[in-house]
């Protein structure tokens, strides 16, 4: 009876770890798109990134494996047994597209800097204002492109921020016509962050961290700052040298 059951729960594990075998395959091509392209570190953790994926994770990884392995029965025909897989597979796919896609809705387009901080910005930001996303890029090399608002200092611009905000709710820090490429400020945001690095220094983990970053990049302690940078689900310090370039980023402790 024992030797039976045994074999019976082989037949029912078979199509299940193949089943999870393919969903991994498949989960794999959304997680590098996600993790390299979309929401490159430290916006991963901090901007939604993780928190999308694991979602997507539980469906494809969790998820179906176990209805797989739920449905599978010896007594069931190979015509029953591949159309409850097939099915299952096709709301597997179906939840992975969508996710994807939310999850792609929801990457940083843009983190600028604002009021002392750098925020992330989606293309939700800039819904109703008339300039493709793409066009972004011409202020920094790097993606998403690190970018400085400035306050409006003319008739014109004062008006158009006052009109944005009471009228369409837009913030001062999503107004394309107020964005500066990050190298022309430079000297206000090393001033406006000067204490910052030796907090880092009295942490001793974020100091390792810092360290690694000055020997990745040959660059002496008194040529770059720290930037804090502010995301939806947590913070952490964004390096900047005085040439306006992200080194790297230090999770906030």
């Amino acid at each position: 009876m024992e030797l039976n059951h045994n074999h019976n729960m082989k037949l029912k594990l078979k199509p299940a770890v193949l089943h999870f075998i393919f969903s991994l395959a498949v989960f794999l091509i959304p997680l590098g798109l996600i993790a390299t392209y979309w929401f490159p570190q430290p916006y991963f953790w901090n901007s939604g990134g993780w928190q999308g994926l694991r979602l997507i994770a539980i469906i494809q990884l969790i998820l179906g494996p176990v209805l797989v392995l739920l449905v599978s029965s010896k007594v069931k025909s190979r015509k029953a047994m591949i159309f409850d897989v097939s099915l299952i597979t096709i709301v597997q796919i179906t939840a992975l597209i969508l996710g994807t896609l939310t999850i792609y809705s929801q990457r940083p387009v843009a983190v600028v800097y604002y009021s002392g901080f750098f925020e992330a910005k989606i293309e939700e930001d800039y819904a109703e204002q008339e300039f493709s996303t793409d066009e972004l890029s011409a202020f920094s090399s790097i993606s998403p492109p690190l970018i400085y608002v400035t306050s409006p200092d003319t008739e014109e611009e004062m008006a158009a921020s006052l009109t944005w905000g009471l009228v369409k709710r837009t913030p001062e820090s999503s107004l394309f016509f107020l964005y500066s490429p990050l190298q022309e400020h430079i000297s206000e945001v090393f001033k406006e962050n000067q204490g910052n690095i030796q907090q880092i220094r009295n942490n001793t983990s974020m100091n390792n961290a810092l360290a690694a970053i000055i020997q990745q990049h040959n660059i002496e302690p008194v040529d770059i700052t720290a930037v804090e940078f502010w995301g939806r689900y947590g913070k952490s310090w964004l390096i900047i040298s005085r040439q306006g370039k992200f080194l790297g980023s230090i999770s906030k402790s």
